[in-house]
C-alpha cells in the first residue's frame, strides 16, 4: 500500500521520508544508523533533525543506536574507543544532538558494563594470574573474592559489586555497600527490565557511572597484561 501509494502521490513520498533525504536515507531509521559513520558537521546534522518531526526523531534515535551498538561490539578494542568518545566534547556533543543527555549515559553505561562482565567473567575462568588480578581489585574494593584452596569467586554478583566499589574508591569516592548491592543484583540479572534499571541507575549518577569508567579501565589492563605474554610467545614461535 505504501509504495502504491508513492506512485499515485509521489508527494506522499517526500512527506514520508522528511528530512531523512539530508541524510541519504530513504526513512528516518536510516538516517540514524547512516549519521553514525556521517562525516557531516555537527551543525548539518542539527540542521537535519530540526526538520525531523517527534516521530521520526525516535526512529532516528532507535537506527543511531542500533548502528551505534554494532560498530563499538566490532571494535578490536571498544573500551579505548569509549574514552575517546568521552573525552572528546564534539562527539559527545554528536551524542547528546541524536540522542539526548539521558539516553547518551545510558548508552555509554550499557556498553561499558557490557565490557566489564564479559571480562570479569572471563578473567575468573582463565588463568590463575588473571583470576588473582582480578581478585586483588576486589581486595583493594573491601571484597574478598577468594574461596580458598586456589579459586575465586565465580559469582557475577560478588564480582560487580567489587568492581562498582574498587571503581569508586579508584575515583576517590565511596560508594555505599548496600548501593553496590542492590545495583550489582540488577547488572547481573536475568531480566531485561531488571538491567536495564540497574544501567538506568549508573548513567542517571556520577559516582556510579566514574565507577563503571574505572573498574572498566582497571579490568581492561588485566585483560591487556593477561594478553601480552600470550601474544609474545605466539610472535616468538613463529619465527
Amino acid at each position: 500500500l505504501r509504495d502504491h501509494l508513492d506512485e499515485l502521490v509521489p508527494s506522499y513520498a517526500d512527506a514520508r521520508a522528511g528530512a531523512a533525504k539530508f541524510f541519504g536515507a530513504q526513512d528516518a531509521l536510516e538516517a540514524g544508523q547512516n549519521a553514525v559513520s556521517s562525516k557531516m558537521s555537527n551543525r548539518e546534522m542539527k540542521a537535519g533533525l530540526d526538520k525531523m518531526s517527534p516521530a521520526e526523531k525516535r526512529l532516528f534515535q532507535d537506527g543511531f543506536v542500533d548502528r551505534y551498538v554494532q560498530t563499538i561490539r566490532e571494535m578490536p578494542d571498544r573500551r579505548s574507543v569509549l574514552n575517546k568518545i568521552a573525552n572528546s566534547s564534539a562527539a559527545r556533543e554528536r551524542l547528546t544532538m541524536a540522542l539526548g543527555p539521558q539516553k547518551t549515559s545510558e548508552l555509554e553505561a550499557m556498553l561499558r558494563v557490557e565490557g566489564v562482565m564479559d571480562l570479569a567473567r572471563g578473567a575468573v575462568r582463565g588463568n590463575s594470574t588473571t583470576a588473582r588480578q582480578l581478585m586483588e581489585l576486589g581486595l583493594a574494593g573491601g571484597i574478598n573474592l577468594y574461596e580458598g584452596h586456589g579459586s575465586f569467586t565465580t559469582d557475577p554478583e560478588a564480582i560487580a559489586k567489587s568492581l562498582l566499589i574498587y571503581g569508586a574508591a579508584r575515583g576517590h569516592r565511596v560508594i555505599d555497600e548496600r548501593i553496590a548491592q542492590q545495583v550489582a543484583k540488577l547488572l547481573v540479572s536475568s531480566n531485561v527490565k531488571d538491567l536495564d534499571k540497574g544501567i538506568k541507575l549508573i548513567a542517571r549518577n556520577k559516582a556510579l557511572m566514574g565507577a563503571i569508567r574505572n573498574a572498566d579501565a582497571a579490568i581492561g589492563a588485566i585483560g591487556t597484561r593477561a594478553a601480552a605474554p600470550a601474544l609474545g610467545k605466539r610472535v616468538w614461535t613463529s619465527d
